[in-house]
């Protein structure tokens, strides 16, 4: 009687776990790719990936909120 309601639920996980991983590869993938960035002071672009501007781009929001004495 449970035997068809496990297959359906193994055959479910199954599939979420595929998508999962293409997910993940997709979101690797996106996260390495270069952009082009204007340097702040060589004042110049520059390729960098995404990853690196968005950290770059957090510790500049949090030295001005430091400096602003807002935390």
């Amino acid at each position: 009687m449970m035997l068809p309601l496990a297959v359906v639920l193994l055959a479910t996980m199954i599939k979420e776990a595929i998508e999962d991983y293409r997910k993940y590869q997709y979101d690797k993938t996106i996260n390495f790719t270069k952009m082009r960035v204007y340097g702040k002071w060589k004042l110049e672009w520059k390729r960098q990936p995404w990853t690196s501007y968005i950290s770059t781009l957090l510790s500049t929001i949090w030295e001005f909120l430091w400096t602003m004495e807002l935390f």
